[in-house]
């Protein structure tokens, strides 16, 4: 027979509003109560589900819910899907850990994946230290990096440090050409306004060009959902066929393969010996200042 179980000690630790567990079946094993079919979810001022969590099985002993097969939903402005092998629920704080083939999906369809990660509710914050890896078909784009800090409410996330990042020009075509850039971190992601941005000892590197940068600013065109343009600023230097060219900024369009130096651009060296803006750039050669 299906058991609905009300408890209060969740009630009053993991929301000030209504929240609840339902089972099949209620065990007691060394002074653990363990449920099947277990459930929560929690509800905002309004009277609105604000987030929930479900598991195949759950066994509750002092301050702790361990969940297994864990199956979470955060509500509201953004959307967010958390599953995960394993989780523990503080009753005291109402935080949330997830460990063991952990996958946060977001609205926008992009997908992280790691061993743990820590869920803030109240404070509308995901983080972990564990390598992360990003998968963002709609966009073309995959990511991997060490360390997560996101705020899903706000549709921003950041990856950490020792951030590699693969854009597909064309996210439709599984052939078409990869632009990967790599940088110390960290690599922030701006979901509302279509942008990522890379910091710190930042290289992208596209079939034979290279360039270098402090930061680069990575836009998606979200019509067609490709890559845009990259922006990059502070000392910006462009390697090519032998050809060294330095500059205050540049700008890559994708649509055009073009890149666009902004400032006053200085060539360093060209494989023939000859002195000359564009030549053995192969990557457009507009200049602007």
């Amino acid at each position: 027979m299906r058991l609905v179980f009300f408890i209060l000690i969740i009630f009053w630790a993991i929301s000030p509003h209504l929240a609840h567990s339902e089972g099949e079946e209620s065990k007691s094993y060394g002074g653990a109560q363990e449920f099947e079919g277990f459930y929560i979810q929690g509800y905002g001022a309004e009277g609105e589900k604000t987030w929930d969590v479900k598991g195949d099985t759950a066994q509750i002993l002092g301050n702790t819910i361990e969940i297994f097969k864990v199956d979470g939903n955060q509500y509201g402005s953004q959307l967010m899907n958390l599953k995960a092998q394993k989780g523990k629920v503080d009753r005291v704080t109402g935080n949330i850990h997830l460990e063991t083939d952990v996958v946060m999906t977001s609205q926008d369809g992009g997908q992280f994946t790691t061993d743990f990660i820590d869920w803030k509710r109240s404070e509308d914050l995901v983080l972990t230290s564990a390598p992360v890896f990003l998968n963002h078909e709609q966009r073309g784009m995959k990511a991997n990096g060490i360390g997560l800090w996101a705020k899903p409410g706000t549709k921003f996330a950041r990856i950490e440090k020792d951030v590699t990042i693969k854009v597909r020009s064309e996210p439709a075509n599984p052939h078409s050409s990869i632009v990967t850039i790599t940088s110390n971190g960290p690599f922030e992601i701006f979901q509302d306004q279509n942008k990522a941005r890379m910091t710190k000892n930042v290289v992208a590197v596209h079939e034979e060009r290279t360039l270098t940068a402090d930061q680069m600013d990575i836009y998606f065109d979200p019509k067609i959902k490709a890559l845009k343009e990259i922006v990059c600023s502070g000392n910006v230097l462009i390697l090519q066929g032998g050809s060294s060219t330095q500059s205050e900024k540049a700008i890559y369009t994708a649509a055009t393969d073009k890149l666009e130096l902004v400032g006053s651009p200085k060539l360093i060296m060209v494989d023939d010996g000859k002195m000359g803006m564009g030549d053995g750039l192969g990557m457009g050669d507009s200049t602007k200042n």
